[in-house]
């Protein structure tokens, strides 16, 4: 018996973050005919999280963050996760496992501090929303103490499975009445059919939402699964299963994001594809010819099968007959954008010091612009902070940084996109792993060894 006991344990350990996929994929399931499995799906998942690796923990977030529609279900999660990441932070720093860096803490403590002291108009919203800011700032530092244990190719299969599966879920359940998901829309909670959840808009402009948060998260979520497979098909050493791999993140996520109906995707879709011809003329130069033939070709089929999705979103991107285009080309985001410029020159002080993390923003729906957020809560002053704080985590680096054109796809496509979205949300994860990108393999071998010694060395002083 004890034997038998053994072997489910170790199979179960070998197999931890599949099995809990699966589960956690299973209970959700459930929960769409009967509501309550959603929360033993919530607990079961994060009492996995509690014996895993923080590398499995990230790459859990990274499949569930295609179910952030589900309101309470990925809530109860993303909580979660940020407790327990800190949790085995605290732990594992007891247990000498990783180093504290002293002056990034320090200097990420005290923008927290004083920008949460700066407020004017709050509420509820708004309160929640600065806590998220404060979570991802430190989310950051955790992410870059345990920058060497992180597996690229974990967390983007990870997505990829996140995409696949939920569409799967969406063929399985878009035409049963009784199947339902309780989301948050139009500031109001509410049980809806799949059918209804799964789908935005109506008409012509039927976009595809599957279990995510909104059309324009997944749209941005299979951006940067493109940028991935494109960063990885230019830097990677190719194998056929990574060849394989990269191709099928490729395709599912410009078959996925299409539908999505994006005119952000289809721009930074584009800006892709050119960055990677060019990347790719970088790198094998004559040589070049062949692999850019088979990448284009694969895009033009792509396109040709996919044609009326792209005529419609072109259609969406080029308003005939409006007024004011180029509002209409931005949907709207332009006046948006002056409301909160105006916000920002209403005031000097505003201005330079910014509104702080809680106050509330000056359109319910926020500023849809990353630059305007960060200016709008931080300012001039703050933003200059923020400025020297990335400074302080390159200098905090034991590796030596090397700067390489062909590592910075995920990295642009994340500004670029967030030139009209927010992104301070589940997506903003993605920035970190863009920049920690930029950077794969620099001196990994070094940093691994330093690691080890610190750990070999008991008496080693752990802050840094």
């Amino acid at each position: 018996m004890q034997i038998q006991k053994k072997n489910i344990i170790d199979f179960y350990k070998k197999y931890q973050l599949i099995i809990t996929l699966f589960v956690g994929t299973l209970l959700f399931f459930i929960s769409t005919f009967w509501n309550p499995a959603i929360y033993v799906a919530a607990v079961f998942i994060l009492a996995s999280y509690a014996i895993s690796s923080i590398e499995d923990i990230f790459a859990y977030s990274f499949y569930f963050i295609l179910f952030s529609g589900v309101i309470v279900f990925y809530i109860v999660i993303a909580v979660g996760t940020f407790l327990i990441v800190f949790i085995k932070y605290i732990v594992d720093i007891c247990k000498k496992r990783v180093k504290v860096y002293k002056w990034p803490l320090i200097a990420t403590t005290i923008i927290v501090v004083i920008y949460s002291l700066i407020h004017y108009a709050v509420n509820k919203y708004s309160f929640f929303q600065g806590l998220l800011i404060i979570a991802f700032m430190y989310l950051i530092y955790v992410m870059f103490c345990y920058r060497d244990q992180i597996k690229f190719r974990k967390l983007f299969r990870s997505l990829f499975a996140g995409i696949a599966v939920s569409a799967v879920l969406t063929l399985m359940l878009y035409w049963v009445d009784s199947a339902k998901v309780f989301v948050f829309d139009n500031w109001n909670y509410s049980f809806i059919s799949i059918k209804d959840k799964v789908l935005f808009g109506s008409g012509d402009e039927t976009r595809l939402v599957l279990f995510s948060f909104h059309t324009n998260h997944l749209a941005y979520i299979c951006l940067f699964l493109i940028a991935y497979s494109v960063h990885s098909l230019i830097n990677d050493k190719m194998t056929k299963l990574v060849l394989i791999e990269d191709i099928l993140f490729f395709v599912s996520g410009l078959v996925v994001g299409l539908f999505t109906l994006s005119k952000a995707f289809l721009v930074v879709l584009l800006f892709e594809i050119i960055y990677a011809i060019i990347c790719l003329i970088i790198r094998y130069k004559k040589k070049s010819i062949l692999p850019i033939a088979i990448f284009a070709s694969v895009v033009i089929v792509l396109g040709l099968i996919f044609h009326n999705q792209i005529i419609d979103i072109i259609n969406r991107l080029i308003p005939i007959g409006k007024v004011n285009i180029i509002n209409e080309m931005l949907t709207g985001r332009l006046d948006i954008w002056n409301k909160f410029i105006d916000e920002l020159l209403s005031s000097p002080v505003k201005l330079i010091f910014g509104e702080g993390l809680f106050t509330l923003d000056v359109v319910d729906i926020g500023p849809h612009n990353l630059y305007l957020a960060i200016l709008f809560r931080f300012g001039i002053v703050g933003t200059l902070l923020l400025i020297a704080l990335a400074i302080i985590y390159a200098k905090s680096c034991e590796e030596k940084l090397h700067f390489s054109l062909t590592k910075l796809l995920p990295f642009l496509s994340f500004l670029i996109y967030s030139i009209q979205e927010t992104n301070l949300d589940a997506r903003f994860v993605f920035l970190i792993i863009s920049v920690m990108l930029m950077f794969e393999k620099n001196n990994k071998e070094e940093t691994k060894q330093k690691n080890e010694k610190f750990i070999e060395e008991p008496n080693n002083n752990v802050v840094k």
